[in-house]
C-alpha cells in the first residue's frame, strides 16, 4: 500500500482541471484557479507558460493528466497499466480501456464509493471480494466475468447501499442488492491525444 503525503489539490490546479476525480462542489469550493505557488499562473494562459510548449512539456502533461483522473496513481502503478495496454494494440485505442479495467476504477463505476480516494481505501482494508477472494492491489486487471462484490460485513451497510450511486458503463453489470459488479465485456474507447503518452515513454 502507497501512501501519498502530497497536496492533492495542488496536483489538480497544476494540471489546470477537475479531471473528475472528486465531486464538483470540493472543487469549486476548494480551489484556486490557478496553478500553485506564489506567483501562480491562471489557466486561461497556464498552456502558453515555459515547458508545456515544448514537446516533452505537452507530452509530460497529458500522462499527469491522466494518472491523476484515475485516483492520482503513482509512476509505477501508471506505467504497469501502459505496458500492459501497449501488449494490447495500439496506445490510443488501448490505454483507457486499461485503466477501466483497473479494480478501483470498477469499484469507482459502480457506485460503491464515492471517489477514486474511497474507492481505493475499500480495496486496501480488505473490503472488496474478487470472484470471491479478496483482493488488495488497486491497480489489479479485472478480466471479463470476474464478480466484484462487497466483503460480506460491509454488504448491507446502509450508509453505503443508500448513497451508492453507479456511473451508466456499458461494460459493467451491476447488482445493487448484492452490491456486487460483473465485467461483461472490455470497454472500447479511442483519443489520438493519448499518442503524446505513447511517445513520451519512447
Amino acid at each position: 500500500m502507497t501512501k501519498r503525503l502530497e497536496a492533492k489539490y495542488k496536483k489538480y490546479r497544476r494540471a489546470g482541471s477537475h479531471l473528475s476525480v472528486l465531486p464538483e462542489t470540493k472543487w469549486l469550493k476548494h480551489i484556486k484557479k490557478s496553478t500553485p505557488g506564489e506567483h501562480g499562473v491562471p489557466f486561461t494562459v497556464q498552456n502558453a507558460k515555459n515547458y508545456q510548449d515544448l514537446d516533452f512539456g505537452k507530452q509530460l502533461s497529458e500522462k499527469q493528466k491522466l494518472r491523476l483522473a484515475y485516483g492520482n496513481m503513482t509512476d509505477k502503478q501508471f506505467k504497469h497499466v501502459y505496458t500492459v495496454a501497449a501488449k494490447s494494440g495500439q496506445i490510443e485505442q488501448t490505454l483507457i480501456p486499461t485503466l477501466e479495467r483497473r479494480l478501483q476504477t470498477i469499484i469507482f463505476r459502480a457506485g460503491f464509493a464515492k471517489t477514486f480516494y474511497s474507492a481505493r481505501q475499500l480495496i486496501n482494508h480488505g473490503h472488496i471480494l474478487v470472484d470471491g477472494q479478496i483482493v488488495r492491489l488497486s491497480n489489479y486487471l479485472v478480466k471479463v466475468g470476474e464478480i466484484i462484490q462487497l466483503a460480506e460485513k460491509r454488504r448491507f451497510e446502509e450508509a453505503l447501499i443508500n448513497h451508492a450511486d453507479p456511473h451508466d458503463v456499458p461494460h459493467l453489470e451491476i447488482n445493487l442488492k448484492l452490491m456486487a459488479a460483473t465485467l461483461t465485456t472490455y470497454p472500447e474507447y479511442e483519443d489520438r491525444k493519448l499518442r503524446l503518452i505513447r511517445e513520451y515513454y519512447k
